[in-house]
């Protein structure tokens, strides 16, 4: 399938199914990977356009990542 999920017919012939009908289960995620949501594959598809879409971090996200930056840099 287009989503790069396998088909989820056995041996059948002609073309697979398009990844419009994946039911496959899919976490999305922020850029930072700290916020995780479950999602249908071919909903999530068509949110992103074709393309998983990306969570957006929050508040706590930003408050972690210059947390960790100002520990780097110690």
């Amino acid at each position: 399938m287009s989503c790069g999920h396998p088909c989820p017919l056995t041996c059948h012939p002609g073309p697979c199914p398009s990844a419009e009908g994946c039911r496959k289960r899919v976490n999305l995620r922020c850029p930072c990977r700290r916020i995780k949501q479950a999602a249908i594959c071919c909903e999530a598809m068509q949110q992103g356009k074709g393309q998983l879409p990306q969570l957006k971090c929050d508040q706590t996200c930003l408050e972690l990542k210059r947390k960790n930056g100002k520990e780097q840099v110690r």
